[in-house]
């Protein structure tokens, strides 16, 4: 499953949890037993190590922005 979390979040609302609470309702709603996967920005691949996920293989870029390929580890 590919979690697609192109979020933009308005600057005056970062760091108050919303991203978080957005990717743990989408996980609550994905079959875990299947292979779960994101293109993380790479700004952003800590605060997804967080919540779960590892990063797999090298950088990349993906809309000329760099990106880790990164996979749900429960």
């Amino acid at each position: 499953t590919y979690i697609n979390n192109h979020s933009d979040y308005i600057s005056e609302f970062r760091s108050q949890g919303f991203g978080k609470k957005l990717v743990e309702f989408i996980m609550a709603d994905i079959d875990l037993k299947s292979s779960v996967y994101l293109h993380a920005q790479t700004q952003v691949v800590g605060f997804y190590k967080n919540l779960g996920f590892q990063v797999v293989g090298d950088e990349f870029e993906e809309a000329e922005i760099k990106h880790f390929k990164m996979f749900f580890k429960p």
